[in-house]
């Protein structure tokens, strides 16, 4: 993994994984589709999220389709394809996941308990990130 920001981030490739920065924590996994207009990014979230349905705007029908009778109950909803987000910022950090990241994480989901006796033996990474405030 490494550590980018904004002007390296906005000329990686479409299909790079990322994950933004804020002090004492990373955001969700996303994968990046492209800049837009030089100042956003386009991109998904590959994983499903969880949240309240007042999040959401959601029709009638779609309430009563899953079952949702009051507003902040908590929905899980899948992937959904590319949308904008984010956008450039002096201080503003990224976590770009490099390719052996990707296999790492694929092997996590193909055999976890294999996977974490392994990671007992690997030694941990730290990086620093500077200038988040």
């Amino acid at each position: 993994m490494k550590i980018v920001d904004w002007a390296e981030l906005s000329k990686m490739p479409a299909g790079t994984f990322f994950q933004g920065i804020r002090p004492y924590d990373t955001g969700d996994l996303e994968v990046l589709g492209g800049v837009w207009d030089g100042v956003h990014l386009i991109s998904a979230r590959p994983l499903p999220v969880a949240c309240g349905s007042e999040v959401l705007s959601l029709t009638d029908a779609q309430k009563e389709a899953h079952s949702i009778r009051r507003e902040g109950e908590p929905i899980v909803y899948q992937p959904f394809g590319f949308g904008r987000d984010w956008g450039p910022g002096d201080k503003r950090r990224w976590l770009v996941w490099e390719q052996a990241d990707r296999e790492r994480l694929a092997g996590w989901l193909l055999d976890p308990v294999k996977a974490c006796a392994e990671m007992n033996d690997e030694p941990h990474v730290l990086m620093k990130v500077e200038d988040l405030a």
